[in-house]
Parts: C-alpha cells; sequence; structure tokens
C-alpha cells in the first residue's frame, strides 16, 4: 500500500462556484469586463483563456490577482449570412 498527498488547485468564481476546463467565464479586470472560455493554468500560475467567437484562434493569460469578479456565463455568438457577427440592422418605423 502506498499513501500519496496531492494538492488540487481549482479555479472558482466570485459566488464559490468551481470552474471546469471548457466553461465561459466573464470577468471584469483592470477596469475592463473580458469573456472568454477558461483553458486552465499557465506553469507560472495564471489563467489561461480562449476566444469565444469561433474560428479567431485568440488566447489570452490573465494572473488571478488582476481579476476583480469572475462568474460562468452562457454565451451565445450569432454568426450567420447576414454579416458575420453583426446584429440585424434596426427597421425603420
Amino acid at each position: 500500500m502506498q499513501i500519496k498527498k496531492e494538492t488540487v488547485i481549482s479555479v472558482l468564481t466570485t459566488n464559490g462556484e468551481t470552474i471546469n476546463v471548457g466553461d465561459t467565464v466573464v470577468f471584469n479586470a483592470e477596469g475592463k469586463c473580458y469573456t472568454g472560455v477558461y483553458m486552465g493554468f499557465t506553469d507560472r500560475g495564471a489563467l489561461k483563456l480562449k476566444g469565444k467567437i469561433s474560428g479567431t484562434d485568440v488566447t489570452w493569460n490573465v494572473m488571478p490577482k488582476s481579476i476583480k469578479e469572475i462568474c460562468k456565463a452562457d454565451v451565445k455568438v450569432k454568426n450567420d449570412e447576414f454579416g458575420k457577427f453583426m446584429n440585424e440592422p434596426e427597421s425603420e418605423e
């Protein structure tokens, strides 16, 4: 028999929910609001995030100290034949 001590580090939302790899999050950092998909930790302990818009392949890292507030989110990006990532024009009545 072996006894092994393991330490588990996990990311929690502001209200205490666990954030898992692949979860979409919204957070405030450095006076701005960001949205991304959580991809895990970097070697230096930063949160690795990926952009929510498919096909853009944007990734970035954020140090946990700079995050003021973080929440899980359900974000859908509209992408149809009318225009890539644009809202439909308002009708003139």
